[in-house]
């Protein structure tokens, strides 16, 4: 019998109103399997201080290591898990960027964060591609952490540093319309988004989310389309996708059960849906993430 997974979307980030950030401390992270992502109203920043694993945001999926650092933008659905059998070690800063920047520097004005997520940005950040990002959000980390003398002067100077290096090094993502999902949007077919969640690997039948919404088939894939910026079909085989990459991650077992245990009921459509989202085959992906244990007994079928 399975276990069922219990959905958890939104999480609730309670930020101080005079400076509208917290540094949560050392969170040690394990090989858990990614099995709900969650998002909340405030920027995350993140840094690997030791391990690797995945980093699942919306329906990327991104490997990471130690040294790199994470950032992910208010409503993106995300979650991690480090590798099986280990642990990794993460320091995570949450703000309201916009409450900063805003009140004690206006010539920010322009920033948008939320620009700097969706499908075009990789929201895991390798110090060998963009090393003064990296040093900045490391730096943001050690002076929310000790909180020196005019620690805050020095955090405001710090992320107008991450505001200026992230237009320059993502240019074409600063200047598009962001797409993400909004609270008021998501909590329309919320309902839906758990049943996916809870039962990915079951077939699940459109008109059944619909009715679960209490939305009729046609109203409900625009409502859907408009959270999550994709149709519920995509939706569904994304969400499979990411499931099989946190299983296989973690376990040994053969591809072709994966397959079945992620709501793949035949190993060709399986393949094809994994090439089509991860831009490599489930042999190729397990042996570039240090798995090559769970192609025995691979069939591609």
């Amino acid at each position: 019998m399975r276990d069922q997974p219990i959905a958890s979307f939104y999480k609730e980030v309670e930020l101080p109103t005079d400076f509208a950030m917290i540094n949560p401390g050392l969170f040690v992270m394990d090989d858990t399997p990614i099995l709900s992502l969650e998002y909340h109203d405030v920027l995350e920043l993140g840094l690997c201080h030791k391990g690797n694993g995945i980093f699942v945001v919306g329906h990327k999926i991104m490997p990471f290591s130690a040294g790199d650092v994470s950032i992910v933008s208010p409503g993106e659905l995300h979650l991690a898990q480090s590798r099986r059998g280990t642990t990794s070690a993460w320091s995570f800063l949450f703000l309201d960027i916009d409450q900063i920047l805003l009140s004690h520097s206006p010539e920010m004005v322009g920033f948008d964060i939320h620009a700097y997520s969706g499908e075009n940005f990789h929201n895991v950040v390798s110090p060998k591609q963009h090393a003064d990002l990296a040093c900045i959000v490391a730096t943001l980390l050690k002076e929310a952490k000790h909180k020196k003398a005019r620690y805050r002067s020095m955090i405001l100077s710090l992320l107008i540093a991450l505001a200026v290096g992230m237009e320059r090094d993502f240019p074409n993502t600063s200047t598009r319309t962001a797409n993400i999902a909004s609270h008021t949007s998501i909590s329309r077919v919320k309902n839906a988004l758990e049943y996916i969640t809870q039962n990915y690997y079951k077939p699940i039948k459109i008109g059944y989310l619909a009715e679960l919404c209490n939305m009729s088939a046609r109203n409900f894939a625009r409502r859907f389309s408009e959270a999550v910026k994709r149709s519920a079909h995509e939706y569904i085989a994304e969400t499979r996708i990411a499931m099989a990459c946190s299983h296989l991650l973690r376990s040994d077992a053969p591809i072709s059960f994966v397959a079945e245990q992620s709501g793949f009921f035949s190993i060709s459509s399986f393949n094809r849906t994994f090439k089509e989202k991860m831009g490599m085959s489930p042999r190729e992906w397990c042996k570039q993430h240090g798995t090559e244990g769970s192609t025995n007994g691979y069939s591609k079928g």
